[in-house]
């Protein structure tokens, strides 16, 4: 099974995260990225979706078992690549000459759903599949650039009680607060959702990038000073 993949439809690219529940590690990340720099090196692309193929999970977070592992064995090696191919990630989110929108069509959770967050919009099915951030549950904190990032889709009030109660959110909850575009009927008619509302888009990518920079100007820097902190974390 690949890990992502992705083709051309018209005027924008459609991705699919296709390995399982899309566990985040360094793999992941990579494929990832030279699927964004693949995408982005083609200028007749004007945006991006991003779907996947699971029928249950659309992206459920880090790879804890990975993880666990890899900080058991000591290597820090393999968690400052983790940390390089994340932050590279998000740059690629943040930075894209073209509107990233995310066709959530499963799962959402933790790490995943901040990748729906990074993403400039968001379309969801509310037949099966939550927006959640159970971190509070496995004791893991949110940083601060993440809490940033999270806060460019979820308002505040509703992000605090997300992050305090870890409760799941259903699609047609994240509607009604604004996070998601349009809560679909199903996996189908969001990625069908998805894909219209991105070929509606036919802007320079040069003005839409420097929109980004801009709209997403704080943000970059707190993520960049995060970033910056966990590399001389795992350097050491």
């Amino acid at each position: 099974m690949t890990i992502v993949r992705w083709e051309k439809n018209e005027t924008i690219a459609v991705l699919i995260m296709d390995n399982g529940p899309n566990l985040n590690n360094p793999d992941f990340y990579k494929a990832m990225n030279t699927a964004f720099e693949e995408i982005t090196a083609d200028e007749s692309i004007n945006g991006l979706v991003i779907g996947a193929s699971d029928p249950k999970a659309w992206n459920t977070g880090i790879d804890l078992e990975w993880m666990g592992k890899t900080l058991a064995a000591g290597d820090n090696q393999a968690m400052l690549e983790y940390v390089e191919t994340f932050f590279k990630m998000l740059d690629y989110f943040l930075l894209s000459p073209f509107p990233v929108v995310a066709a959530i069509t499963g799962h959402a959770f933790a790490n995943g759903a901040v990748l729906a967050c990074a993403c400039d919009f968001r379309f969801m099915r509310k037949d099966r599949g939550y927006f959640c951030f159970p971190e509070i549950d496995v004791n893991v904190p949110f940083a601060p650039g993440i809490i940033d990032i999270v806060e460019k889709a979820v308002p505040r009030p509703l992000l605090q009680k997300m992050a305090y109660t870890g409760r799941r959110y259903t699609a047609e909850e994240m509607e009604e607060h604004g996070v998601i575009e349009k809560a679909c009927e199903n996996s189908e008619e969001t990625m069908k959702e998805a894909i219209a509302f991105t070929k509606t888009f036919q802007k320079g990518r040069q003005i839409f990038h420097q929109n980004k920079e801009v709209l997403n100007g704080v943000v970059l820097e707190r993520v960049h000073k995060e970033f910056e902190m966990q590399k001389k974390l795992w350097q050491k």
